[in-house]
């Protein structure tokens, strides 16, 4: 009943947009919003995208706020009025705070929106190839992009979500939500988590590596002395922010046995990758049974350590030793 239901959902949405331009372009069960760029320091750390391409941005913060469809079918109305202003920009400068991930009923991502009520702009992506028109700035709407803006923001307040010109509100509003807080460490012992621990190599780590959007991996040997004089080499894959794989030599046939994960980028075989919710991360392992909330959570058996690093409720390093 429900799937049916979305679909009457997704095919009246569709009526309703008639002539206009439709978004999402693809079919989706489930839709939550994400603060995100609140504590984005440098230009180089802006994410223009709340997700796209596999990747979350490493800024999104918390574990979203679930979107009604009465809510969403408002937002995508005044996206039926036509996007070329918004999606071109009013302002010199973007830098999104709000961003909606879309999901299927898998809970995987299959489009997103973000926009910036500061510049007036707005960014769309999806899994389906996106047919966005185009006009000359001169023949722009103008009075009609900013009632677009105008009633976005008022949506978002009225449903009890922050909506502002100035990030210094959204620092206050995280701050003080204890939806972002954490509240201790939890360490489990035992294969409760879905990662498979063997050897994996240069290439297998490689492929971990979804796009470059974030950084790419640089090779790198290294020289150790150990105890007894002996030198010790080693490959080192490198990535910016700290980013890094160690391999047990620098042979052919060497192996992962530790990595430390800063990039949205990469992807572990199971699935987790920074920027991803507490709540995402906690809903992988097959059995949950400790803190609500933990700023770190440590999972260590007889092959391998793994830790997840949260900040915010959004995770922001892993750590990972693999003892084979």
């Amino acid at each position: 009943m429900k799937t049916l239901l979305l679909h009457l959902f997704l095919l009246s949405s569709l009526i309703s947009f008639s002539g206009g331009f439709i978004f999402p372009n693809i079919e989706y069960t489930s839709a939550k919003l994400f603060l995100f760029n609140i504590y984005t320091e440098t230009p180089s750390e802006i994410d223009k995208h709340i997700y796209a391409d596999g990747v979350y941005a490493p800024s999104k913060l918390g574990d979203g706020i679930d979107l009604s469809e009465e809510l969403l079918s408002d937002i995508h109305q005044q996206m039926a009025r036509g996007i070329e202003e918004l999606n071109h920009g009013l302002g010199k400068c973007y830098i999104p705070r709000h961003g909606i991930i879309y999901y299927d009923q898998s809970y995987q991502p299959v489009a997103s929106f973000s926009l910036c009520f500061e510049c007036d702009q707005i960014s769309l992506w999806s899994q389906q190839e996106l047919q966005i028109p185009t006009k000359s700035p001169k023949k722009f709407d103008l009075e009609k992009a900013e009632a677009q803006m105008a009633n976005w923001e008022k949506l978002l307040l009225q449903a009890g979500i922050p909506a502002s010109k100035t990030n210094d509100e959204y620092k206050k509003h995280v701050e003080s939500n204890a939806n972002y807080k954490h509240v201790a460490s939890i360490e489990f012992t035992g294969s409760i988590d879905t990662f498979e621990a063997k050897k994996y190599s240069q290439v297998s780590v490689y492929k971990w590596l979804k796009n470059t959007s974030h950084g790419d991996l640089e090779k790198e040997v290294n020289t150790e002395i150990t105890a007894g004089g002996e030198e010790y080499h080693f490959t080192e894959l490198v990535g910016p922010n700290g980013t890094s794989f160690l391999f047990s030599s620098n042979e052919e046939d060497a192996y992962l046995v530790e990595a430390y994960i800063t990039n949205p980028a990469i992807v572990l075989p199971n699935g987790i990758s920074v920027g991803m919710s507490l709540l995402d991360v906690q809903q992988s392992f097959t059995v949950w049974d400790g803190l609500s909330n933990p700023g770190r959570i440590t999972v260590k058996t007889e092959t391998h350590k793994l830790t997840y690093i949260f900040k915010y409720h959004t995770l922001q390093a892993i750590r990972l030793e693999i003892m084979l």
